[in-house]
């Protein structure tokens, strides 16, 4: 299960626990109905208030089998379901934004694109070989040392521009810059294009690329470890690890990878470009 459908489902139970909670109490003040076999002899009257008969006054009244409502009673449930509508309304339009920001981040990472083909053969031209997690760090330090942080051009747009465009704008002026999603993208851009899996892992505020490095149990993983230990000359980072027992490395420009430079964040999904 992606965590996208995780998000559906947790919206589809907000709604359910929603209905339930409001059908229960509006049940819950209703009266108690007489057994559909009792003959309209025995019960003729229910009332909905437990106060004495004589102070009912605008209550509702049932006669048996038939219902009558007051017009504030009415306006109250029309109230309940014009609200349930506009939660559900909330609703879809959070997820038509989620997916919608989903599939321009993965058509951003246009990681065949001749222009990030020929800035990953620019970083790694002294490094060169087949794909390996030396030339992954390659990549993740060229970034870090060129990368120019700037917002996006306002608040109120999600400036999402393609790797293509941030690899050219860096082959022509040797710097290349963006906010954390722009980078993301680049970074994992880079990284399919030399044969390795990448993915992009976005929250509200922040996004990183991550580096697929194998499967916990691989014997290949603690060889990885010294190699991120023994190159930035530190003797511990953080790394994701799935369900599955694959392992991925967070690739924040915070200086080294294993970094994540917004710890509070609880990432809301992954995009494998």
């Amino acid at each position: 299960m992606t965590k996208g459908d995780k998000i559906v489902f947790i919206c589809l139970g907000m709604l359910i626990s929603f209905c339930v909670g409001y059908f229960s109490t509006y049940f819950r003040q209703r009266p108690k109905w007489h057994p559909f076999w009792a003959s309209s002899d025995t019960v003729d009257v229910l009332v909905v208030s437990n106060r004495e008969e004589e102070n009912l006054g605008d209550d509702i009244i049932y006669e048996y089998g038939k219902e009558f409502e007051s017009q504030d009673e009415k306006l109250d449930v029309q109230t309940s379901l014009d609200s349930l509508s506009d939660i559900l309304d909330s609703l879809s339009n959070m997820l038509d934004s989620f997916d919608n920001g989903m599939d321009r981040i993965k058509l951003a990472c246009d990681y065949v694109s001749p222009q990030v083909r020929a800035l990953a053969m620019k970083i790694l031209k002294n490094s060169s070989g087949t794909y390996s997690l030396k030339q992954c760090c390659d990549i993740y330090d060229y970034v870090y040392d060129h990368w120019v942080y700037i917002s996006d051009p306002s608040a109120d747009s999600d400036f999402i521009p393609q790797a293509s465009d941030l690899a050219e704008m860096e082959l022509k002026q040797g710097l290349v810059g963006g906010d954390c999603e722009d980078s993301a993208i680049l970074i994992a851009s880079l990284i399919r294009t030399i044969g390795g899996a990448s993915r992009v892992m976005v929250a509200e505020t922040h996004a990183h690329a991550e580096l697929y490095l194998c499967k916990e149990e691989d014997t290949l993983l603690q060889q990885q470890c010294e190699y991120i230990y023994n190159r930035y000359g530190i003797d511990s980072f953080k790394y994701h690890l799935e369900s599955d027992s694959s392992v991925w490395l967070p690739l924040d420009l915070g200086g080294h990878p294993g970094i994540l430079t917004e710890e509070e964040h609880s990432y809301a999904f992954e995009i494998y470009p």
